[in-house]
């Protein structure tokens, strides 16, 4: 797929680490597990004695027969949640946030989704450059990753960024050759930069009167478009005829169930040309994308039950006494803070999304007072 086909403004060639080099041809070989080393800038050794130590600590059981022993099936759903948690939290996901030869199941419902309504289909690595990748760390990480992006790769700049019932930043605003214009009316006013590359971002659904000039936009000018409102196929522009290739889709894990909104990991779709600088970027600036955050995710997937807007069967079966006590040391510390399965995992989880949002708000509003009173921000 080359830039001046699939793009309506040029790219400049990616740039791929040696190190992620190394650490994708070695996750990709056919080698066993038992014999393969995982390459990775800062990534431990995996030891199953140390999984299973961690395993002991959390739950309180030594041994699988322990676990075979339980009854309850919630109880067991969480206990394989915990196992493949720990084994998850070691290693680091691979470039893109997933290996294109063993993808995690969350792809499996995400391409259900895709197929609901009017089917739209992007291609997922097994014959061709990926139109999917994984962004972690939620709304706000996401642009702060694609804007370095765009304004590093664009072939031409600066770049015109035009926001549709979507709020950026103060501080995102100040990332290099970008141009910030609050509607589509302000840039059509600017003759000087009217014809820059531009990217619009869409917060809301569009009405079909929008949707129509927003595609004659793209037929006039160098027009790319970011869609931030989980809109289904129907409802997005990459619907539209010529526009696929033209459209970036950032999709939270609300377009599965809106309990599940506040979890980090999220799924990008679009042009393969600008995810695969986009996935560069992301390890980067922060590393490849959570794996915690994906088994947390798939966990509810798997689990609907434990969503809170679900049935009250999994605060029903939940016993906070453990049937098998720890032993050793640390079991009269242990004992006094039990771990309530899923409320706990959930409510924590709501916890540090909320500090998270909490914090960004503080950045915003010091940076906006920065920039009142005329102090540079290096």
């Amino acid at each position: 797929m080359k830039n001046k086909n699939s793009l309506a403004f040029a790219l400049k060639p990616p740039k791929t680490a040696k190190v992620s080099e190394i650490s994708e041809t070695t996750a990709a070989a056919a080698v066993p597990a038992n014999e393969k080393i995982n390459f990775h800038i800062g990534n431990p050794l995996q030891d199953n004695r140390l999984v299973e130590q961690f395993y002991t600590i959390i739950t309180g059981l030594d041994t699988e027969a322990d676990v075979q022993q339980e009854k309850d099936e919630s109880d067991l759903a969480v206990l394989s949640f915990f196992k493949e948690t720990l084994k998850n939290a070691v290693p680091y996901l691979p470039l893109g946030g997933f290996n294109v030869k063993k993808q995690p199941k969350t792809l499996d419902n995400l391409r259900e989704w895709l197929t609901k309504e009017e089917k739209l289909e992007y291609s997922f690595g097994e014959s061709s450059p990926r139109e999917c990748v994984l962004s972690s760390g939620g709304r706000y990480e996401f642009l702060r990753i694609f804007l370095t992006t765009v304004s590093r790769f664009s072939a031409t700049l600066p770049l015109n960024i035009v926001c549709l019932n979507i709020e950026i930043p103060e501080y995102l605003r100040d990332i290099e050759n970008l141009l910030f214009f609050e509607n589509v009316n302000s840039l059509v006013q600017d003759r000087k930069n009217i014809f820059n590359p531009t990217i619009i971002f869409i917060g809301t659904a569009v009405s079909e009167i929008e949707r129509r000039k927003l595609k004659k936009s793209a037929e006039k000018y160098p027009v790319l478009f970011c869609e931030m409102n989980d809109a289904s196929n129907i409802n997005s522009l990459a619907r539209e005829s010529g526009l696929k290739d033209k459209v970036i889709r950032f999709l939270s894990p609300s377009i599965f169930d809106r309990a599940l909104g506040y979890i980090g990991i999220h799924f990008v779709l679009g042009n393969s040309d600008i995810l695969q600088r986009f996935a560069s970027v992301h390890f980067e600036l922060k590393g490849t994308p959570s794996a915690t955050e994906l088994s947390f995710l798939e966990f509810y997937l798997t689990n609907p039950e434990f969503l809170k807007n679900g049935t009250d069967t999994a605060k029903q079966n939940f016993t906070t006494d453990p049937e098998h006590p720890v032993t050793g040391h640390l079991s009269e510390l242990l004992n006094k803070h039990q771990i309530v399965y899923a409320e706990k995992i959930q409510k924590i989880s709501r916890h540090f999304s909320d500090s998270s949002n909490h914090i960004s708000e503080i950045a915003t509003g010091h940076f906006s007072r920065y920039r009142r009173y005329g102090l540079a921000i290096n």
